[in-house]
């Protein structure tokens, strides 16, 4: 009988370690399983990151590749500005502006003709008398430097500011419009040469009609600036 009860007492301490192992054994199984899942975590959270930081190097990439193409556009309209820029010695300034003068006077005298508005006439009254005598001013120092001067000057008139047809003008509607916005570009193509002559001219008094030039064409530009935006805002 003793012997019988021992036996059972091994055989149950035999199954409970046998119930412990597995027990382990699942632990074991389940600490593998939560350490395999922390390093997917781990790996997942690395690739994001990396996917993230590509993210970032492709956007900056992107920005510096934009950045650079505007650089180039402005590269680009400078030398396209450059290459428009005048280069004018004394005598085909003289020239030139002498028969821009000239085209100025001719649609003035239109205007006084033509204009609607009181103000208009005005100006194109100021625009003949100021222009005539500087036209007067520079054919006596053509006369006198150049020994008349040469005939062609050698700039186009859509350079000067002149590209349009004085018959068309002449017919044009309204008019007070077409005469603003006429006189507009070709007083901006007469500050250009001004300035151009500015900057290689030794003669003090040829300064100093460039800078009358421009000091008065511009005031006259802002003044017929605003006459368009209140007469013909619409």
């Amino acid at each position: 009988m003793r012997l019988l009860f021992t036996l059972l007492l091994a055989s149950l301490v035999a199954v409970l370690a046998a119930c412990a192992d597995d027990a382990d054994d699942q632990d074991d199984a389940v600490d593998a399983d939560d350490q395999t899942e922390v390093i997917d975590d781990a790996a997942e959270e690395e690739a994001d990151a990396i996917e993230e930081d590509d993210d970032d190097i492709a956007a900056v990439a992107e920005d510096n590749d934009d950045h650079g193409a505007m650089e180039d556009d402005d590269d680009m309209e400078a030398d396209d500005h450059a290459g428009m820029a005048m280069e004018l010695d004394d005598e085909t300034f003289l020239a030139a502006m002498i028969e821009h003068h000239e085209g100025a006077v001719d649609m003035a005298k239109v205007a006084l003709e033509r204009a609607e508005r009181e103000e208009l006439r005005e100006m194109a009254q100021e625009i003949i008398d100021a222009q005539e005598t500087e036209i007067d001013q520079m054919q006596a120092w053509l006369d006198e430097w150049f020994e008349g001067g040469h005939v062609d000057h050698g700039i186009t008139h859509e350079e000067m500011g002149m590209d349009m047809d004085m018959d068309e003008f002449r017919e044009a509607e309204p008019f007070d419009l077409a005469f603003i916005d006429e006189m507009i570009v070709h007083h901006e193509g007469a500050i250009d040469m001004a300035r151009a002559i500015l900057e290689t001219t030794g003669r003090d008094e040829l300064r100093k009609m460039a800078e009358e030039i421009i000091v008065v064409q511009e005031t006259e530009i802002q003044q017929m600036r605003e006459w368009r935006a209140e007469w013909f805002a619409s």
